[in-house]
């Protein structure tokens, strides 16, 4: 098969890729963003640098059209919210759903629609934190009413971009000067625990596979975290999954983000139309999500798989973080290799992507170490980059 994978530069693309490619699919990518790592692949066979998310929906959607009709793809994957959304008007338009495999329109809106998601989430009692629905007009006497402090959350956003913490006048007005008149904005109270994430494949309602992940709350702020570990015994989630995936007749890819607060509680935040860009780590012990595109359960060989393994560390976003602030994350890194036994994101035996991923990642690294070295007392870098070993009895 021809397989177009969209935004392509996100980590569930770099999932797909590798799937795919040791099936000996061939594979066209479009959008490789600012951070093309994934292009490097050995098994991308054609690259389209440009994004469709940045154009008007219709007109997206036509362009797509078009990218199959002159490629001859056989398969298009969305990674990104907005592909989900064109993606969907491409179904609505062709009417052929083996070449767009997702859900309808109206559904990806819901889903997209931090307002409507709340909604949906209170009709099928599934607990969501707090919130009050607002607008530009009205945010800030809305506000004064509610009080401080609280999540301000803008709909149409990605991730934790939308996304600003309001703890006073000041901080309001700062954010509130960015948001276009007109957007859907909510404010929801501020819960405190750690980022539960579930994905699913699901075909018209039923969910035929799912992951779940947790990571501590400060590392959610950025998209996919640099380190997870599986969540296990997760019945209701599943159960919050199949009930949003029938009442919604959702096809493809879907993700659910929650917050666990410290009494096990569990508060719905958002719904994604679209896997998880985690779904390396589900691949890395054994569930491989785009399979399930291709309705095969065969499995392929993945460097490093671990069925046993309960931690992740995607290399790349760790690099991230070491850049910003090399002192604090090497010793988390450290902390959590030791705790765990872990898979990463690496695919040594593709020679294109690995080159191009350590080039980005000792990039990055070197950046946050050379800033470290600057701030350090002597001998610091070396406590925190090699682990002590336990005190021996005398």
């Amino acid at each position: 098969m021809h397989i177009l994978v969209m935004t392509a530069w996100w980590q569930s693309a770099l999932a797909c890729i590798q799937s795919f490619g040791r099936r000996g699919h061939r594979i066209t990518l479009i959008d490789i963003g600012e951070m093309p790592v994934n292009s490097q692949s050995m098994y991308v066979s054609n690259v389209i640098p440009q994004p469709l998310s940045n154009l008007p929906l219709e007109e997206a959607c036509d362009a797509l059209i078009a990218i199959t009709v002159e490629h001859k793809i056989d398969l298009v994957i969305p990674i990104s919210d907005a592909d989900a959304e064109i993606t969907a008007l491409a179904r609505a338009k062709t009417s052929n759903m083996d070449l767009f495999p997702t859900g309808s329109v109206e559904a990806v809106r819901i889903m997209r629609s931090r307002n409507r998601t709340t909604e949906l989430c209170a009709e099928l009692g599934i607990d969501t934190p707090e919130t009050v629905f607002t607008h530009t007009e009205t945010l800030t006497s809305d506000a004064e009413k509610r009080g401080y402090p609280f999540f301000l959350k803008q709909s149409g956003s990605v991730a934790s971009r939308g996304v600003a913490r309001i703890d006073n006048e000041r901080v309001l007005r700062s954010v509130a000067k960015n948001i276009r008149p007109g957007t859907e904005i909510q404010m929801q109270e501020v819960v405190y625990g750690d980022m539960v994430g579930m994905t699913a494949f699901c075909r018209e309602g039923a969910v035929l596979k799912s992951f779940a992940f947790q990571t501590p709350y400060v590392l959610s702020h950025r998209g996919n975290p640099p380190f997870a570990t599986v969540k296990k015994e997760t019945p209701h989630l599943l159960d919050y999954m199949t009930k949003i995936a029938s009442h919604l007749n959702w096809s493809g890819g879907i993700d659910l983000d929650f917050l666990q607060d410290r009494d096990g509680k569990t508060y719905l935040l958002e719904i994604n139309p679209r896997l998880s860009g985690t779904i390396v780590f589900a691949q890395k012990i054994g569930v491989d999500f785009p399979s399930a595109y291709l309705n095969v359960e065969d499995e392929v060989f993945v460097p490093g798989l671990n069925r046993n393994a309960d931690g992740f560390i995607c290399l790349l976003t760790e690099s991230g973080y070491l850049q910003r602030d090399f002192r604090r994350w090497s010793a988390f890194a450290n902390e959590f290799r030791t705790e765990h036994r872990c898979v990463n994101s690496a695919f040594p035996d593709d020679p294109g992507f690995s080159g191009a991923m350590h080039t980005e990642c000792m990039s990055n690294i070197g950046m946050g170490c050379e800033l470290a070295k600057k701030r350090s007392r002597p001998g610091f870098l070396r406590s925190i980059l090699k682990p002590r070993r336990p005190n021996r009895p005398s």
